[in-house]
């Protein structure tokens, strides 16, 4: 636990009082947690959008993959909640972090690993797109997670 921030302390904490497993050492997960773990961070996203942002969001297809999102349409369909949106943020900050609980990882080297990653966004050739997105340049290189998860047993 020493490589983990206190929010982390404070998740697993409230997960080891809800009975939920906490491994000291990496592990992989279960299908039963795969699918909590994915249910939860959903659940929060939507709630968060709907919510807090005041989003309707249109998927274009029956199942949700990482590229749907690009052909999804986005509506607004009520005012913006700061309050409903804070509360979102910070609820998928908890699952986030309970989900590296789950798998006994620490949070603070994967996080470091990528936000050195994502400022090097930053280089040269890297652009803002026309929404506001901020495009990687040819050069980018993706955080080290393997090799970070090779030192905590994975």
């Amino acid at each position: 636990t020493d490589h983990a921030s206190g929010h982390w302390l404070a998740v697993r904490k409230f997960m080891e009082f809800a009975g939920q497993d906490c491994p000291d050492t990496y592990k992989e997960l279960d299908e039963a947690t795969r699918i909590l773990r994915a249910r939860l961070m959903l659940e929060e996203t939507v709630e968060k959008i709907r919510k807090g942002l005041g989003i309707a969001v249109e998927l274009q297809h029956n199942v949700l993959t990482a590229g749907s999102v690009e052909d999804a349409k986005f509506y607004i369909v009520g005012p913006f909640d700061p309050v409903e949106t804070i509360d979102g943020c910070m609820d998928c900050n908890v699952i986030s972090a309970g989900t590296m609980i789950a798998m006994g990882l620490p949070d603070l080297p994967f996080q470091q690993e990528v936000d050195d990653s994502n400022l090097r966004k930053f280089g040269p050739g890297g652009r803002r797109r026309e929404d506001g997105k901020w495009l990687k340049p040819p050069n980018w290189t993706p955080p080290n997670i393997p090799e970070t998860l090779r030192q905590f047993g994975g």
